[in-house]
């Protein structure tokens, strides 16, 4: 069983690899269930340090990662969504520019 499918929280940087294993075996709602939650944590993270770069980064990475899996998904109206708030966090990330369409 993969670590996400435990019913206690990880820590973000886990969360995200599991998001990562399910996206390479093509099990795209999980990856998403996956980054989601490194997301969430990451959130409560930055309520107590606003500016932690390691979080933001990270919260950028998830939110690129979900556009992709959404663009494998053809659901591309969240692909924008995603892409925009992974740009939200670093405004140049060419990834996050391609997949939004800017």
């Amino acid at each position: 069983m993969c670590t996400c499918c435990r019913s206690d929280f990880l820590p973000p940087q886990a969360a995200k690899a599991d998001g990562n294993s399910h996206f390479k075996a093509q099990r795209n709602d999980e990856a998403v269930a996956s980054y989601s939650q490194a997301v969430a944590l990451v959130k409560t993270i930055l309520q107590d340090d606003p500016k932690n770069a390691g979080a933001l980064n990270l919260m950028m990475t998830c939110n690129n990662n979900m556009a992709a899996v959404k663009t494998r998904t053809k659901d591309f109206t969240d692909v924008v969504v995603y892409a925009t708030r992974a740009l939200e966090v670093d405004p140049v990330n060419p990834k996050a520019l391609y997949r939004r369409g800017a």
